[in-house]
């Protein structure tokens, strides 16, 4: 992407993604859904930070990319196709999504906070029933060196030709 291509950053927790493709001349609209979050995000990259739950994620048409780095693993499976057909309607035809879940099949409740786990095969089912094309998929390894796995998931919104 180029430039002044527009970012939506999905979950953006403290804001270190954003405040990156900040750097390098992206406009971002960065998200989370916790009020505190976002006020810290706000420090940290200098601008707002919408407090928006997924599943109220609003957009049409708006984002060449959307990047959702360990977010959606927080939603659960039930809501899933939900969120994914609002993050479709958000991206411009042909637009990108880049999306981590922890690897597995399951799901976990820790310190009050849900966990969703996904393997290839799972989010498949899952893109698939979004209509959102897989352009890749990979596992990489926890870098806090947690015993853990992550999925790793590029989508794209194709757009459609009228012939």
């Amino acid at each position: 992407m180029q430039p002044g291509a527009r970012i939506l950053d999905l979950g953006c927790g403290s804001g270190r993604d954003s405040k990156y493709y900040l750097s390098k001349g992206y406009d971002v609209v960065s998200v989370d859904g916790a009020i505190e979050i976002c006020h810290l995000a706000e420090q940290y990259i200098g601008k707002s930070v919408h407090n928006i739950k997924f599943e109220n994620l609003d957009y049409s048409n708006e984002f060449d990319a959307i990047w959702a780095s360990a977010s959606l693993l927080h939603v659960n499976p039930k809501q899933m196709p939900i969120v994914l057909d609002s993050i479709k309607r958000a991206l411009k035809n042909d637009g990108i999504l880049y999306a981590s879940w922890k690897y597995g099949r399951n799901e976990k409740i820790v310190d009050g906070k849900y966990y969703l786990y996904l393997d290839e095969s799972a989010i498949a089912d899952l893109f698939n029933s979004a209509s959102i094309e897989i352009e890749y998929i990979w596992v990489t390894e926890d870098k806090l060196f947690r015993e853990e796995k992550w999925l790793n998931i590029i989508g794209k919104k194709r757009g459609y030709q009228i012939k």
